[in-house]
């Protein structure tokens, strides 16, 4: 039997080179007679500390005392009660020793159904083209590295838009591939796709590309791609035949009457067929610690996603997933009411208008059954952070980017003289006491022209974090100002 241990922790005493000014005794010294065993690829890793390192400077700011954490998008409201009622009922079960141990790697049969269920439910419609599988993994993080790791040889080539998720180029980077990225370009305060730039890369990597990495809603600029746009990226991934890793974690947090499409869903022949979903718990019911995610996709590449994930976590923890199972029924269950509701409405309104013939109710009725992806409370709660955090930057001096869905808000900060790094270390060490994220780690630094200017917060906070942090920004501000 197998027996599944975690990775011994690393030395108190290890740490990066020039950490202290000198590398000498160091991970990455060369005299060290431990960092020698390392491969190429974690040295290269370890040398550019990258995304890992950014996280750890902006933690540490964020537990200075008295600063307000911006900086790190985790929720500290709307923790789903339901999958905790259910989670712990699991824990706690003497009846069922097997809550507690370990489930089968493809997931439990309880979230496995769950997932299927909340998809359809939503909107996604079966097709009988496509026998599509799901597959638990421990985070959507690992859902990516499994998916990647399936999927990339050595040479080939990934492309996900700029600014992304640091994880994007890591992972690519460690499974040899290489980062073709398409930057987002930045107008009147609105971050967008320009389609020609995707044709491009995809073009110039020709033979090359192997995964398109489809974030939407966009992390970290907010930006939702209409359902044109996300149809128009869908027929470039199906010309090129490259894969597509769907990071659809924010689906339900959208703001406004702004709509989510998911890539899969499009009207696009052979789209399902090459697309893989990746959702989590960390999102979608606000359980960031727990570590339970999923992909959904073509049952070809689960099976080979699987056994990724087996070698590499081997299953999410039970009663956990036992937990999310439990809130996806409760979503699904709220969509199919609601989708019950939409259709008997469109029948009493059909026999209203005088067209009472059977057929002609059911038909009404029928073009409303397909379920909705509709946004959640705490997405409504995220919109109104959005504009009250917004409204005190432009107060301070800054430019605060449109954000139409996700957990955070990006703003230009170049009218203060500083850097975004600099502005990071002074809105948070300064007497507004806010930490927040200098977005350098979001771009690929081989690229040229890269933003130094832009900034990262989190909205995913409660009411009054969000206003204690726009009083202190607006009464505190950063940088030089318009006529000083």
């Amino acid at each position: 039997s197998m027996e599944v241990r975690p990775p011994a922790a690393p030395s108190s005493s290890a740490r990066f080179p020039n950490e202290t000014g000198d590398d000498e005794g160091g991970v990455m010294s060369t005299t060290s007679s431990s960092a020698r065993f390392l491969n190429e690829t974690v040295r290269a890793q370890m040398q550019n500390q990258g995304a890992s390192q950014v996280w750890a400077d902006v933690t540490a700011l964020a537990k200075l005392p008295g600063v307000l954490d911006l900086g790190q998008g985790w929720p500290d409201f709307g923790a789903s009660d339901v999958a905790r009622e259910a989670a712990s009922s699991a824990i706690l079960n003497n009846d069922d020793p097997k809550t507690n141990q370990y489930s089968p790697p493809p997931g439990a049969p309880e979230l496995v159904h769950a997932v299927d269920r909340y998809y359809r439910a939503t909107g996604s419609v079966p097709c009988d083209s496509v026998e599509r599988e799901c597959v638990v993994t421990t985070s959507a993080t690992e859902a990516l590295y499994a998916c990647m790791q399936a999927l990339i040889n050595p040479g080939e080539e990934v492309v996900f838009l700029e600014p992304f998720f640091p994880w994007y180029i890591a992972h690519a980077r460690i499974f040899g591939a290489k980062p073709r990225t398409v930057r987002l370009k930045l107008e009147d305060r609105k971050f967008r796709l320009d389609m020609d730039d995707l044709r491009a890369a995809f073009v110039a990597g020709a033979g090359k590309v192997k995964a398109f990495i489809h974030c939407c809603p966009h992390n970290p600029t907010g930006l939702v791609f209409t359902a044109d746009e996300t149809r128009e990226i869908a027929k470039l991934c199906v010309e090129f035949g490259v894969v597509i890793i769907a990071d659809e974690v924010y689906e339900r947090c959208t703001f406004g009457n702004v709509a989510m499409r998911r890539i899969a869903d499009c009207d696009v022949q052979n789209v399902r067929a090459q697309t893989l979903v990746i959702g989590t718990a960390s999102k979608l019911l606000n359980l960031s610690g727990w570590r339970v995610g999923w992909v959904l996709g073509p049952k070809p590449l689960i099976n080979a996603i699987r056994i990724m994930h087996a070698y590499c976590s081997f299953c999410a923890p039970t009663p956990l997933q036992i937990g999310v199972a439990r809130a996806l029924l409760e979503i699904a269950d709220e969509a199919d009411g609601a989708t019950r509701k939409k259709a008997l409405d469109a029948a009493q309104t059909q026999n209203t208008n005088g067209w009472n013939s059977t057929n002609s109710t059911r038909l009404a009725a029928f073009e409303q059954t397909r379920g909705a992806l509709i946004p959640d409370l705490s997405a409504q709660v995220m919109a109104e952070n959005v504009k009250i955090l917004s409204s005190a930057l432009h107060d301070s001096g800054v430019v605060p980017c449109v954000s139409s869905g996700g957990y955070f808000l990006v703003a230009d900060v170049a009218t203060t003289g500083m850097t975004s790094t600099e502005f990071c270390k002074a809105l948070a060490t300064g007497p507004a006491k806010v930490a927040a994220v200098p977005m350098d780690v979001f771009f690929d630094p081989n690229n040229e022209n890269v933003p130094n200017t832009l900034v990262r917060f989190a909205v995913c906070k409660q009411r009054g974090t969000i206003e204690k942090c726009a009083e202190a920004i607006r009464a505190h501000p950063v940088g030089k100002r318009e006529g000083q």
